[in-house]
């Protein structure tokens, strides 16, 4: 029997999150942005738990300043880089307006094409989390300068944040990551913002699908704590493949001859709760295996096949 190395196909999931004022709202037992902060770095937050086999990136951002909008810390993403992470996240929102289209553009432009990346990895996931409209950089909301310019500058956060709404930046941005194959999944935090024509269109485009489409893609919409640490686990196990690279070539005719195990425990081959071939590079773990392999960073699985089944590499 030849022992082959099975390796987890690493997922990409990148966080561009919305730091404005409007962020303070409150959201069951803390603000938005607290409870989201608590909902992936927290003690129990899903970037804590899954940092060892997830490449989590994050870019927060805001416009208290239009010479320097957008207002961004970013991390580029890595396995088990949650220091990093939770020290880009602070305890309270950055404040002022809401540039969203601006933040994603630039996030898109660091990502690599979805042909540049290594076989044993998968097109990047943008996952916004926003509660407002988007209303760009260098539009502050109306202040009489002339009249009383030192009052105007004390407020000019909350003037950008007051700016109009415009969605074009966004839509372009979003329009900019499926040419390189990259999803965005929207994360409302706001009632009544998933109703908004053009957030549509946003998710719509993220998800790969025609602006006008209806029934268009999901706009996650959380309407408690509970509800937003679920809706995050989703989306990362989403994101999270039972999908194996082994290095070996595989006679696929002959590949249940071979012993997969999670942990000690054999699977059957070609079951709904056990694992099956893919093709000649792959293997794939189903139902319960695959559940508990997306959930646990520690799972070890092993493969052996005889050897007139496998070419090793």
């Amino acid at each position: 029997m030849a022992q082959v190395t099975a390796t987890r196909i690493v997922p990409e999931v990148y966080f561009v999150i919305d730091g404005s004022g409007s962020m303070n709202a409150n959201f069951g037992n803390g603000t938005r942005w607290t409870v989201l902060r608590e909902a992936l770095v927290g003690p129990n937050g899903v970037i804590t738990k899954l940092e060892g086999f997830v490449k989590f990136g994050m870019a927060t951002y805001a416009n208290n300043n239009p010479m320097t909008c957008p207002d961004m810390t970013d991390v580029p993403a890595a396995i088990s880089n949650f220091a990093a992470l939770s020290a880009a996240y602070p305890a309270e929102e950055i404040g002022g307006g809401t540039p969203t289209g601006e933040a994603l553009q630039k996030v898109i432009d660091g990502l690599p094409e979805f042909n540049a990346l290594d076989s044993t990895e998968r097109p990047p996931i943008i996952i916004l989390a926003t509660d407002g409209e988007p209303n760009g950089c260098n539009s502050p909301g109306a202040c009489n300068w002339a009249a009383d310019w030192a009052a105007c500058l004390g407020n000019l956060g909350a003037q950008l944040a007051a700016a109009p709404a415009t969605y074009d930046t966004t839509l372009a941005a979003v329009r900019a990551a499926r040419e390189k194959n990259i999803s965005v999944w929207v994360i409302s935090l706001a009632d009544g913002l998933n109703n908004i024509p053009d957030l549509q269109r946003t998710a719509n485009i993220g998800a790969g699908l025609a602006e006008d489409a209806s029934p268009g893609a999901t706009i996650y919409s959380p309407q408690n704590p509970d509800d937003l640490t679920a809706t995050l686990t989703q989306l990362i196990g989403d994101a999270v493949s039972c999908d194996i690279t082994l290095n070996g070539t595989l006679d696929v005719s002959r590949a249940c001859e071979g012993l997969v195990q999670v942990n000690s425990q054999t699977l059957d081959c070609n079951s709904d709760q056990g694992w099956k071939p893919l093709d000649a590079s792959r293997i794939a773990l189903q139902g319960t295996a695959c559940e508990r392999f997306k959930s646990d960073p520690t799972v070890q699985l092993n493969a052996t096949f005889p050897c007139d089944v496998v070419d090793l590499k």
